[in-house]
């Protein structure tokens, strides 16, 4: 899943954003900024979401992590569609939103089923993994984007979310606490 998130993440470096919109939006650089300020103010408020119904979301962590995988995968899909810098906005919003309402379960199940002494090597090791793929998977969707188009890569994107999605529902077993406390 962190994979597949990673890859699909890597459409919102500035590189990419930045052609969608010019190209996409036809819109001037400074909704380059705006767009990422959306996001950023979507991150914010699905915190504060988790925050507020952190005992719903405890009891419920695969459901959560699945509605916040689909979620997003139509967000991104619609925005890499769309040609509305305003409805860019909510949508990249949204993305946010739904990426922590997936992020943060997802977290906790990872901090809920290791032991404790085992969580540094985890966390190095999927953070090593990460990076390695994000730094790939960035060159990968340059190039995607002048074979196939710059709204391609964000439907590509919404994709492999969704595939995140499939595997968090068909493992959802897997996505729960383990270690006692």
């Amino acid at each position: 899943m962190d994979v597949l998130e990673t890859v699909a993440g890597t459409v919102w470096i500035a590189a990419i954003l930045y052609v969608f919109v010019s190209d996409a939006l036809s819109a001037g650089e400074q909704w380059w900024g705006f767009i990422n300020g959306s996001f950023f103010l979507g991150l914010i408020a699905g915190s504060l979401f988790c925050l507020h119904f952190s005992d719903r979301i405890e009891q419920k962590l695969s459901q959560f992590i699945f509605l916040g995988a689909i979620s997003g995968s139509l967000a991104t899909i619609l925005f890499g569609l769309n040609s509305l810098p305003l409805l860019a906005l909510l949508l990249s919003f949204l993305v946010g939103v739904f990426g922590q309402i997936k992020n943060i379960p997802q977290q906790t199940v990872v901090q809920t089923s290791v032991p404790k002494n085992q969580l540094p090597m985890v966390f190095t090791t999927l953070g090593a993994i990460g990076t390695g793929t994000f730094g790939v998977a960035s060159l990968l969707m340059g190039v995607l984007a002048d074979a196939v188009g710059i709204r391609g890569v964000f439907v590509l994107s919404g994709i492999l979310l969704a595939a995140v999605s499939l595997i968090a529902y068909k493992e959802r077993v897997l996505l729960r606490r383990t270690v006692q406390e």
